[in-house]
């Protein structure tokens, strides 16, 4: 069973993505249980990014196991990236891309040999 205590920002685990429906290695990037110090107590889950498709989710403590050390030697199959220089029109600005927008970065990807893309602001 995982302690609160041992899930410090930046450690490796095994997560439960229910949304998937399968088990995922991820990343801590904040654990806001209440026994953690810098978190109030109204939050309840960990922050993981899934390593292998580069989303956050936040997960409860109960869908959090070890990692076996084997499944931390091949690296993430997610890379982070963006497009140079290519942010939102100056209508988007504030409230990230459009609906339009996305779909004509898109299609400008089309034909392109492209696993995967996610719009994240």
């Amino acid at each position: 069973r995982v302690r609160v205590a041992e899930l410090h920002v930046g450690t490796y685990w095994a997560v439960l993505d229910r949304d998937r429906r399968c088990w995922c290695r991820a990343q801590v990037l904040k654990n806001c249980l209440p026994s953690a110090t810098h978190c109030t107590a109204m939050e309840s889950r960990i922050e993981f990014q899934l390593v292998d498709y580069g989303i956050v989710v936040n997960v409860w403590l109960q869908d959090v196991c070890v990692l076996d050390e084997r499944f931390t030697l091949c690296p993430p199959y997610a890379v982070h990236s963006a497009l140079a220089k290519l942010s939102p029109p100056a209508e988007d600005a504030f409230r990230g891309w459009s609906e339009e927008s996305c779909r004509a970065v898109l299609a400008m990807c089309k034909g392109q040999e492209i696993l995967t893309a996610y719009f994240v602001p």
